[in-house]
């Protein structure tokens, strides 16, 4: 790490920016963590997105869902996924817990408990420890 000779601050001032840079250097770090842990799941299992196993609280639906949060990105974003998409349950090393289930239309808006019933987890609303990997579905062309 280079050093720089900071003058015209206070002590307080280049404790306060040193303080800020390690704080940086520290999120910066972790972020390159999580991005190199994506590419190489991604790449072991042939997923097309991975990402958290979340619950989200919908006011407007009175109930708790479930939804997929991509934490790679430079802001955590939800994955879409639609009905014939494949997910499989992940640890938090990225090793396999389950065989992929095929989501259907009562799955894809499926409580988070009935969700975490069918993935035979247990419901934990405060901190996911389960990566879900997405496989989309390929839906075939009919030919004329």
């Amino acid at each position: 790490m280079k050093k720089y000779n900071l003058t015209g601050l206070s002590d307080d001032e280049k404790k306060y920016l040193t303080q800020q840079l390690g704080d940086y250097r520290t999120k910066r770090a972790a972020k390159e963590k999580i991005n190199q842990f994506y590419q190489d799941t991604i790449a072991a299992y042939g997923f097309d997105h991975l990402g958290r196993f979340e619950s989200f609280t919908e006011m407007g639906l009175e109930r708790t869902i479930w939804l997929i949060l991509d934490e790679s990105k430079d802001q955590d974003r939800d994955v879409e996924y639609k009905k014939g998409d494949r997910i499989t349950l992940l640890d938090a090393s990225g090793a396999k817990i389950r065989k992929p289930i095929t989501l259907d239309k009562n799955s894809i808006w499926g409580d988070y408990h009935e969700m975490c019933d069918l993935l035979k987890i247990k419901p934990d609303l405060n901190n996911s420890k389960y990566y879900v990997g997405l496989t989309r579905s390929k839906k075939k062309k009919h030919k004329k």
